[in-house]
């Protein structure tokens, strides 16, 4: 199982965005949550979605999710699980 954590700003359709390039890899999502980042005055919100799958680090398409994810400007770090 791999998880993802994408850092995204709040705006409409952020995780459609990420959601759209997990669908376009034909990757199953075995859980998704989010939760809001502490707020600094002055500064856009974001919020840290945590998407785990059904795959691992070795499956391609999971290295092209990441560096999609990269690509389009998100914070994104991967954790790998046995």
């Amino acid at each position: 199982m791999t998880s993802v954590t994408v850092n995204v700003t709040d705006r409409k359709g952020a995780l459609n965005e990420i959601l759209k390039v997990y669908h376009e890899n034909e990757l199953n999502l075995t859980h998704i949550s989010s939760k809001p980042l502490k707020f600094v005055s002055g500064s856009a919100r974001k919020y840290l979605f945590e998407i785990h799958t059904d795959t691992g680090w070795d499956d391609v398409r999971v290295q092209n999710v990441y560096g999609k994810l990269k690509k389009n400007g998100h914070g994104v770090d991967i954790n790998m699980t046995p």
